[in-house]
């Protein structure tokens, strides 16, 4: 006789076996089936969990923590804000914004480098030779460190 093997299939067979191991055990030897109800109860509501608990994550991290080499052990490690960068179409330009300042500013579009015209916190691109515009990356520099992020139009 076939039949179809699952996880609650396989999880189920081994419950009514040990189920059944109990019983006969039980019977012959009548703490076993109390050891063992004391040993699931333990476990199952006495026992702490041995992962820590959950940190709650952002959907845009705001910090990031740079660590070097030469740092010593257990000493703190420096913490930059990373700029958070937004782009936004409007006809024909494109203005991508940064929440501060940041340096090599770089749009990418389709693949190509363009020639913005950039401030500290702004650069503004014309699209108006574009055909389509599908992606639309943002490289820049902060701290020494490079980043990037793609914008989908």
């Amino acid at each position: 006789m076939e039949r179809t093997v699952t996880f609650f299939g396989k999880v189920g067979e081994l419950a009514s076996a040990s189920a059944k191991w109990i019983i006969i055990f039980g019977r012959k030897y009548p703490l076993i089936p109390a050891f063992y109800l004391i040993v699931f109860v333990w476990f199952v509501f006495f026992r702490t969990p041995s992962l820590p608990p959950a940190v709650p994550s952002t959907s845009t991290p705001s910090t990031l923590t740079i660590s070097s080499p030469l740092t010593p052990t257990g000493a703190p490690t420096p913490v930059i804000n990373i700029a958070q960068v937004s782009a936004f179409r409007s006809g024909t330009k494109i203005k991508i914004r940064w929440t501060h300042d940041v340096t090599n500013h770089q749009i990418i579009i389709d693949g190509k480098k363009t020639n913005p015209s950039c401030q500290r916190t702004e650069c503004t691109v014309d699209i108006s030779n574009q055909p389509k515009l599908t992606v639309l990356e943002a490289r820049w520099q902060e701290s020494g460190q490079n980043f990037e992020k793609s914008f989908s139009f």
